[in-house]
């Protein structure tokens, strides 16, 4: 058993993984059933419209509901600080300098010109 599979967070996403495989895999066989059960030759119009229904729907359902749920058992953010936490403790163990901030911002200009002959446009940005 290794480290990862020891830990809380792990074995939490794991389940949700296993929770949303679950989840799908039965609305794609309800699914399944509802349309082998139209092919079948049922005499009443009414039950096999309602029994395929139901089941198409719950299938649908089940297909869909799995996307909904978050595996990951910590939220976007603290995942970021956790990651740069570690990148930082990292970098003091091999003895490396500071990482220096880096800009994730982008700049965009546009402008134009008219005159007698014609006119121009210029587009610029830095990213």
């Amino acid at each position: 058993m290794t480290a990862w599979e020891t830990c809380p967070r792990w074995t939490t996403y794991k389940k949700r993984q296993l929770t949303r495989g679950l989840i799908a895999l039965g609305g794609a066989a309800a699914a399944g059933v509802g349309g082998a059960y139209w092919l079948l030759n049922v005499q009443d119009p009414t039950w096999k419209a309602l029994v395929v229904g139901g089941l198409v729907g719950l299938g649908t359902i089940g297909i869909v509901v799995p996307f909904l749920i978050d595996p990951h058992p910590i939220k976007a953010n603290e995942r970021s600080r956790l990651v740069d936490e570690y990148n930082e403790q990292l970098r003091e163990e091999l003895g490396l300098p500071k990482a220096r901030p880096t800009s994730l911002g982008a700049t965009f200009s546009a402008g134009g010109w008219f005159s007698a002959d014609g006119g121009g446009a210029r587009f610029a940005g830095t990213f």
